[in-house]
C-alpha cells in the first residue's frame, strides 16, 4: 500500500479560523480567544472546523500511517489472493529463470563451506506467500482439522533465554518467542513452534481447501525468490545491503548486576537497535525485496522442502532442483529475530538445517505452488 500522509500548515489553519477564533498551545492545552462576533450557533463557529483539522494532523496522522502505511515502495505487480474464512493470503508470482546458486564473488568469505560452489539454477514459474504464514491462519487449520503439531505432542519447544535454547515444556504454536500465549491482537504475526512436518500438514490442508497444490518451497526456489528473481539488483539481504531496512534481529543481550550480589548477574532477553526488546514482529513492516515478498531475511526462519547435504551444490541438476532424496535433517533459510546482525544467517545464500520434527520460537514457513 502507498504511504498516506496529511500536511497542514499553521498558516492554513490560521486562514480558516477568519480571524474570529485563534488556536494557542500551550503545555498540550487549548484555549479559546475572545471575540465580538462569537455566534450561539454551535455547528457553525469556525473553530470547531479548526480544532478538527488540529486533531486530524497531530492525532489522526500517526494512526493512519500505521493503519494504512506499508514501508515497501515496491508494489508485487502480478500476485493473486485468496480467501479462508475471511482470512486473505496473497501469493506473489516469481517468474522463472537462471541464476547463480550459492555464494557468488559479492560475498567474499562471507560463505560456509556449503554454500561456496556457486552453480547454475534454471527454474520454473513459480508463486509465493508475500508473507510468512500466520498465527490467525494456522489457528483455522487447527479449528478445522483438530491437527495436533509436534510441539503438543511432544510437549514443547525450545526458547532463547540469551544465553542457550532451552527446552520449554507446554509451549507450542499458540505461544510467541518467549513461550507466552500470543493476544488476540497479535496473530498477524508469523506463527513459529512449527515443525517442518507440521508445515506440510498445512501445505496439505490447504491444498484440499483450495484446490491448489501448495507446498513448501525448495531451496533453490527460496533463494531465488529472496535475491529478487529476474529483477534482482544483488543485495546481500532480501531487499537491501543493509540488514535493518529488511530484517528483524538481534544486536545485544543485556547484561545487569544484583547490586546487593555483584556476582549475581541476570540476562535479559535480546534488544534491537532502538532500545526495544526482541520480539517476532507483525510481518510487513520492513521493507520488501524487488519482488514485493516481506521477512525474506529476518523475524523467523522459514522451513524449505529439500533434505539438508553439504555437498549438494557439486551434484545437484541445473533445472528445478529439489534436493537430495533422503537426509536427517530439512533446510531452513533467512535468519530471525534471535540471529545477530552480523550473523551470516540473514543472507539470502546463507544455508541452515533443523530435523523434520525439530520446533523452536524462531522458525516459521511460507508458502508456494508451481504456476501453470
Amino acid at each position: 500500500m502507498v504511504k498516506i500522509q496529511i500536511s497542514t500548515s499553521y498558516a492554513f489553519l490560521k486562514y480558516l479560523s477568519n480571524s474570529i477564533y485563534t488556536i494557542r498551545i500551550r503545555k498540550n492545552r487549548i484555549f479559546r480567544c475572545k471575540s465580538n462576533k462569537a455566534k450561539l450557533n454551535f455547528m457553525t463557529r469556525p473553530y470547531l472546523i479548526t480544532l478538527i483539522l488540529v486533531i486530524a494532523v497531530f492525532v489522526l496522522e500517526p494512526l493512519l500511517n500505521i493503519v494504512l502505511c506499508q514501508t515497501n515502495t515496491i508494489a508485487p505487480t502480478d500476485s493473486v489472493g485468496f480467501i479462508i474464512h475471511g482470512i486473505e493470503a496473497n501469493m506473489v508470482l516469481v517468474n522463472g529463470g537462471t541464476f547463480n546458486m550459492g555464494c557468488v564473488s559479492k560475498f567474499g568469505q562471507q560463505c560456509s563451506d556449503t554454500e561456496l560452489h556457486s552453480h547454475t539454477v534454471n527454474l520454473s514459474s513459480f508463486y509465493i506467500g508475500g508473507y510468512d504464514v500466520m498465527v490467525k491462519e494456522f489457528e483455522l487449520f487447527i479449528a478445522e482439522t483438530g491437527y495436533k503439531t509436534d510441539a503438543e505432542k511432544k510437549g514443547s519447544s525450545k526458547i532463547w533465554d540469551c544465553r542457550d535454547w532451552v527446552e520449554s515444556p507446554n509451549v507450542n504454536w499458540r505461544d510467541k518467542d518467549d513461550g507466552t500465549p500470543w493476544k488476540v491482537n497479535e496473530k498477524g504475526r508469523p506463527v513459529v513452534h512449527i515443525s517442518w512436518n507440521d508445515a506440510s500438514a498445512y501445505c496439505k490442508w490447504l491444498s484440499a481447501k483450495t484446490g491448489k497444490n501448495f507446498r513448501l518451497p525448495t531451496e533453490a526456489e527460496w533463494e531465488y525468490a529472496a535475491r529478487g528473481g529476474a529483477k534482482s539488483l544483488g543485495y546481500f539481504f532480501a531487499g537491501s545491503d543493509s540488514p535493518k531496512e529488511v530484517a528483524w534481529y538481534k544486536l545485544r543481550c543485556n547484561e545487569v548486576r544484583n547490586i546487593e550480589n555483584p556476582d549475581e548477574i541476570f540476562i535479559t532477553r535480546p534488544y534491537d537497535d532502538m532500545g526495544n526488546q526482541v520480539v517476532i514482529h507483525r510481518v510487513g513492516l520492513k521493507l520488501s525485496n524487488e519482488l514485493g515478498l516481506y521477512d525474506m531475511s529476518g523475524n523467523v526462519y522459514q522451513w524449505c522442502s529439500d533434505w539438508y547435504d553439504e555437498n549438494f551444490y557439486n551434484y545437484s541438476v541445473d533445472k528445478d532442483p529439489k534436493g537430495p532424496e533422503s537426509g536427517d535433517s530439512r533446510i531452513i533459510r533467512g535468519g530471525s529475530w534471535a540471529t545477530g546482525e552480523y550473523d551470516a544467517s540473514l543472507k539470502v545464500v546463507s544455508r541452515g538445517r533443523q530435523e523434520p520434527d525439530f520446533r523452536s520460537s524462531e522458525i516459521g514457513f511460507r508458502l508456494v505452488y508451481s504456476a501453470p
